[in-house]
């Protein structure tokens, strides 16, 4: 009965054209099922969706999964997702722009055309703006601001959604800190290319929230024919905030209203005008002078909310509504 329930409330949305909406019941063992009043535990503020769990759980996930967390992104120190999946075992990519913006990503040879054959997931929400109807679309999340990664092959990414033929990925985004606090991490390199990645937040008894920023830019490494030049990098700007409010730490559930909205805004000088292969040969960082007018200009907004209900005992509850849009030009 539930199940017709949310399918009636998502086709609703989906004929609008405007909404989608994703409701999932979560079922966890926990603790022992007599448990006194005086002796309950405070419940875990998670205030992001993981499908695995921890790194540790995923011996226990059907089929194959990997997860990339925070101490082993920071290794990395990348800005381009691409670098960072290649060290997952099945995960093949293939370079369109150079920057890892639009990347091409498959999984087990499921193939590699705009991620379409694999669900793209942030905070366990698919992300991508019509997973459904067109999952190779235009965009992706910004890495620099991502937590850790969850990949899951086989059976494991059967229950997060469509386009599941290879996989999925999941980004998990920067939580809410557990004390006030932030952090600023500012790079510059070749070619102007400047990164800046700023976060701060604070976590109460009872309301927590974080605010979180990326600015990136560069000129491109690619030069363009002729006197008029001009550039082939690109100009990002991301947002995010999120609130989170929760009930009395003394009442014996624990209810939480969880609120994430962000806003994308890319413009890349990028073009699909390629070389002729004598030129190619030459130089792999040519661009004819027809392309210098050439421009990907997008915005992307996103929202969500959710509901998480714990009695702590042996089950949680959560649902999720969100909503994403998407254009470009």
């Amino acid at each position: 009965m539930m199940s017709k329930l949310f399918s009636a409330m998502q086709n609703h949305f989906n004929s609008a054209g405007r909404a989608s909406l994703c409701a999932a019941l979560i079922a966890v063992c926990a603790a022992a099922a007599a448990q006194d009043a005086d002796q309950r535990q405070p419940a875990e503020l998670i205030d992001t969706v993981t499908i695995i769990g921890h790194a540790s759980d995923v011996a226990d996930v059907p089929g194959s999964a990997h997860v990339i967390d925070s101490e082993e992104l920071d290794v990395f120190i990348e800005t381009d997702i691409l670098r960072v999946l290649r060290s997952v075992p099945g995960v093949y990519v293939q370079e369109e722009e150079g920057f890892g913006l639009r990347p091409n990503i498959g999984i087990r040879g499921s193939g590699l055309d705009r991620s379409a054959r694999i669900a793209l997931l942030e905070d366990g929400v698919l992300i991508a703006p019509a997973p459904y109807s067109a999952p190779s679309a235009y965009y992706f999340p910004t890495p620099r601001r991502m937590h850790a990664l969850e990949v899951l092959k086989g059976p494991a990414a059967v229950i997060v959604g469509p386009r599941t033929t290879g996989g999925a990925i999941n980004m998990i985004s920067t939580p809410i800190p557990n004390a006030a606090g932030g952090r600023i991490d500012l790079r510059a390199g070749e070619y102007n290319t400047n990164d800046a990645h700023l976060n701060f937040g604070s976590r109460g008894e009872r309301v927590s929230w974080l605010l979180e920023t990326v600015q990136s830019a560069s000129d491109g490494f690619k030069h363009i024919d002729g006197p008029v030049g001009g550039n082939t990098g690109f100009v990002l700007e991301d947002y995010i905030a999120k609130l989170q409010i929760d009930s009395d730490p003394g009442e014996a559930v624990y209810q939480s209203l969880r609120f994430k909205t962000g806003y994308t805004q890319q413009t890349s000088d990028e073009t699909y005008l390629g070389l002729t292969e004598d030129d190619y040969a030459i130089d792999t960082n040519r661009r004819y002078a027809a392309s210098a007018g050439d421009v990907f200009d997008s915005e992307h907004t996103q929202y969500q909310l959710s509901y998480v209900i714990d009695p702590r005992n042996n089950w949680r509850g959560k649902i999720t509504a969100y909503r994403n849009d998407f254009r470009n030009a």
